[in-house]
This record gives C-alpha cells, sequence and structure tokens, in this order.
C-alpha cells in the first residue's frame, strides 16, 4: 500500500466502512478498497488524484470521488475542448491502486502489456458492472476509451501512471443533467438509467443508480486488477 505510515483523518477507510458515528452519519461501503476520498466539487478529477497522492492523503488502493466535476461545463479562456460533460447524476471515480504489473517506471510497458490493455481491463470490470443491474441493452467498449448504449455514450474511461501509483479514471452518465449540455452532447449522450428496471434499485428509485454501480465498482475493479495475467 502507498503512503502507509500515518493513517489519514479524513475519507472512509475500509475498517470504518458500515460504522456509525456520534452523530448518526453511517459510513458507506467501500467494497475491496482501503480508503475512499470524496469531493462534492471540484475542477478536474485527475488534478485532484494528483494532489491528494502528492500529499500523502490517500491510502491504496483507494478511491477518489467526485460529484460535481466542472471542467467540461467552463467557459471562455477556462473551457477544455472535448472534456467530460458531468453534472448531477454523474458517476466520477478514480481508482487509484498499487502499480500494475508489467508497467515499467518511464512508461514503457513490458510482457505484452499497453496502456489499451489496461482500458480494455477497465472497460470490461465496467461492463460487468452495468450488465448486474440486467440493462435492456448492453454495453459495448468502443476503445480507445468508449462506453456506448445504444449507440449514444454513456461512459469514457482512462489510465495514467503516477510517480506513486496507477490511477484508472471512470465517468459514467447514470442520470446525468444534459439540459444544459452542447448540443453535441444532447445528441451523443444517453443515460444508463433509461436501460435498466428502477424497481431493482434501493428505494426502487433512479437516484440511487449512481451510488449503486459506484459501489459494485468498489468491489469490480480491485479484484479485476489484482490478478491480470493476460491482456483482453
Amino acid at each position: 500500500m502507498t503512503n502507509q505510515a500515518k493513517r489519514p483523518k479524513e475519507g472512509v477507510l475500509k475498517e470504518e466502512a458500515g460504522t456509525t458515528d456520534r452523530e448518526g452519519f453511517i459510513s458507506p461501503t467501500i467494497g475491496e478498497l482501503e480508503h475512499v476520498l470524496y469531493f462534492t466539487t471540484v475542477p478536474s478529477l485527475t488534478k485532484k488524484v494528483k494532489e491528494v497522492l502528492a500529499a500523502g492523503r490517500l491510502l491504496t488502493p483507494g478511491a477518489v470521488i467526485v460529484w460535481d466535476e466542472t471542467i467540461g461545463r467552463r467557459k471562455g479562456s477556462k473551457a477544455v475542448a472535448k472534456s467530460w460533460w458531468a453534472r448531477d447524476g454523474s458517476l466520477t471515480a478514480a481508482f487509484v491502486l498499487d502499480h500494475l504489473q508489467g508497467v515499467k517506471t518511464e512508461g514503457y510497458i513490458d510482457q505484452g502489456y499497453t496502456e489499451q490493455d489496461y482500458l480494455n481491463h477497465l472497460a470490461a470490470a465496467a461492463i460487468r458492472t452495468i450488465d448486474s443491474l440486467s440493462p435492456k441493452i448492453p454495453a459495448v467498449f468502443i476503445p480507445p476509451n468508449n462506453l456506448y448504449m445504444n449507440n449514444l455514450r454513456i461512459g469514457a474511461l482512462s489510465y495514467e501512471r503516477h510517480d506513486l501509483a496507477d490511477i484508472l479514471i471512470i465517468r459514467l452518465n447514470c442520470t446525468t443533467n444534459f439540459d444544459k449540455a452542447p448540443k453535441e452532447i444532447i445528441n451523443t449522450a444517453i443515460n444508463i438509467v433509461e436501460y435498466i428496471d428502477i424497481k431493482q434499485l434501493p428505494l426502487k428509485t433512479s437516484g440511487t443508480l449512481t451510488n449503486t454501480l459506484l459501489t459494485r465498482l468498489m468491489d469490480e475493479i480491485p479484484i479485476a486488477f489484482s490478478n491480470i495475467s493476460a491482456p483482453l
């Protein structure tokens, strides 16, 4: 595990998951992860992950969850071209794992692995998670990094190697609000909720979809990358 000398005082630790504090707050389950940090709003998830890693604020395997990433909605000189449109109902998460087998520090990959191989494994884990909800239309991965349902984009993936860990980022449209999105986004994107029966979700409401998928990914992704034996 990375940066294990000092136990963090923020976020949710594995041993705290499911416990109730003095104020009655129940810590969420975090699956196979050791530590999860949650942020309400940040401009960029990638920058936030690098920031907490550099500061030693995150244990690994861990995750950084952002409920509202604004980089894709900024205007004028602050706008970032082709960035992901995230709003209420988006799942925006970075899974931070100890350096994966087969990736050398200088960026070259041995044992037959490439960056695309890791994106393929991440996509497979995401699709298994979505499939667990028995969608009416299957999710498909279109390389290098996009997830689609019914020929409309539901997600984007990315992989980045950091000096301290490997960063696997997944962004999904669960119940995303596209009301103010550009036309090119509205015409090419769709929400996962459109293809599942919400009666199977907690409280039988669409508002619980994001957390449902996130909780399952916290189990699925660490396991998927713990025993990589061959490129997909």
